[in-house]
């Protein structure tokens, strides 16, 4: 198949169809000081402010037809029929532009630009394109390994549950069948079925800011001000954060708790300024994600609860590992209490994780490392084999895991938590749960689930 990478000049590439927290608009920074121009759609045009407006013409043809779309429904079925074969004929026309100006495709949270993926990709090979896929978590992850949707907020249904497992099963097998290289992460990865690109090895870019931008706020109170911003608070664990801050004010700790959720990243960026410390989520399965990324960038650290302690060896390697203060979620207050009482820990933990993240995550570090994965010069110890991931906690506590994983094999057999292509993961998740791995649950045929909200566990 032919490749464009190995002839001197210059070459292009598309990233979309849509941005994740800014992590697009940064490689695409990264990918210019390198010379390399790209297309990023950014179809959603994030309500954070993510600055990833781009001014080309495709990208402005697809966010007519989709806006025109949406503002139809306000005029009937027939209106958004007709708007959306508009739109769909709009994406066929904008990807057949692109698919002749592009040497390869970045393709962000499983999304592709067309409604057709399996044409879409099939064409992208036959011209000879380089095909990525960049999995963030909730794209690939198993729902029932932490998902909002199947939060008790938002009332998941087993049927839910099962309809997200499935469809993104079947997108995943259609990705693996056309795509050059995936990039995943590990913990989250039990649904995939061939080798990936590890995730922590890659990483988030990130631009850091200037010494004066990070500079620590002056403060001669003795104050310490604690920063949560959690985009889902359930999620997060955002209620045990609390009760951990409000356990060390009842000791006399001098904190000052500051919590904003669903605010502009602007906003973020202010009050990671403003902070001495923040507290990322309780259940984190990557140990330096988004939010930690950008405070450590500006020399705060984060205190991150996480289960995967145990699992970083295979996945994480020194290199990779960023400074950061994870614990067990059960030691998320002594592990705050920690930095809280010890200026001078914290201050170096914040200063240590600046130099990594200007180290190892700026825009062009990072860009470098999709340049060798878009030439095909990829490391062995830069991948891995789903089959050896030994971690079932997700991104959710262990309460929610085992509930979850109990409901659905009551109702349907092992076979419900469709991982067939893994029974590794499976077993693992039947003993994680409490359940006998060796029992006739495996063998049962799955019932049909009802779609009640009456059935969630």
């Amino acid at each position: 198949m032919p490749r464009p990478w190995h002839g001197g000049r210059a070459v292009r590439v598309f990233m979309g169809p849509m941005e994740v927290a800014g992590y697009y608009a940064a490689l695409r920074r990264g990918l210019a000081e390198l010379g390399v121009p790209c297309v990023l759609l950014d179809e959603a045009r994030s309500a954070h402010g993510y600055h990833t407006d781009d001014p080309s013409l495709a990208v402005r043809l697809l966010r007519a037809a989709a806006a025109r779309t949406e503002r139809a429904a306000a005029r009937g079925p027939r209106a958004v029929a007709a708007a959306s074969k508009l739109e769909s004929v709009t994406r066929l026309l904008v990807f057949l532009y692109l698919a002749a100006r592009c040497d390869a495709f970045i393709y962000s949270y499983g999304g592709t630009i067309t409604f057709y993926p399996a044409l879409e990709l099939r064409l992208l090979r036959h011209l000879g394109r380089r095909i990525v896929f960049v999995y963030h978590g909730n794209d690939s992850r198993l729902p029932y390994l932490g998902h909002p949707r199947l939060t008790t907020a938002r009332g998941g249904t087993l049927a839910e549950c099962l309809t997200y497992t499935t469809t993104l099963r079947d997108k995943l097998r259609l990705v693996e069948r056309y795509a050059d290289v995936i990039v995943t992460n590990p913990y989250s990865a039990h649904l995939h079925a061939r080798r990936a690109v590890n995730w922590q090895v890659i990483g988030i870019p990130f631009p850091a800011p200037s010494d004066e931008e990070s500079a620590p706020p002056a403060r001669g109170d003795g104050r310490v001000r604690v920063l949560h911003s959690p985009s889902d608070p359930e999620m997060k664990g955002t209620d045990r954060v609390r009760l951990a801050v409000e356990s060390l004010v009842a000791r006399g700790r001098p904190i000052d708790y500051v919590e904003i959720t669903g605010r502009p990243h602007a906003e973020v960026i202010a009050e990671i300024r403003r902070c001495d410390i923040v507290v990322d989520q309780l259940y984190s399965d990557t140990p330096m994600a988004g939010f930690a990324t950008e405070a450590a960038a500006y020399g705060r650290p984060a205190v991150i609860g996480s289960y995967i302690g145990p699992h970083l060896a295979p996945f994480v390697p020194p290199a990779s590992m960023p400074p950061v203060a994870l614990c067990n979620p059960e030691d998320l207050e002594h592990a705050l209490d920690a930095l809280v009482t010890d200026r001078d820990l914290r201050e170096d933990l914040g200063r240590r994780a600046r130099e990594w993240v200007i180290r190892e995550r700026a825009p062009r570090v990072v860009a470098s490392r999709y340049l060798r994965l878009l030439r095909g010069d990829i490391p062995p110890e830069w991948t891995f084999d789903p089959q050896d991931v030994q971690y079932v906690h997700g991104l959710a506590s262990e309460e929610f895991v085992r509930r979850w994983v109990r409901a659905l094999v009551a109702h349907g057999g092992a076979d419900a938590l469709q991982l067939d292509e893994n029974p590794g993961a499976r077993d693992r998740l039947l003993a994680f749960a409490g359940l006998d791995v060796g029992d006739g649950d495996r063998s049962r045929a799955r019932r049909d689930l009802p779609d009640s909200a009456e059935v969630a566990p």
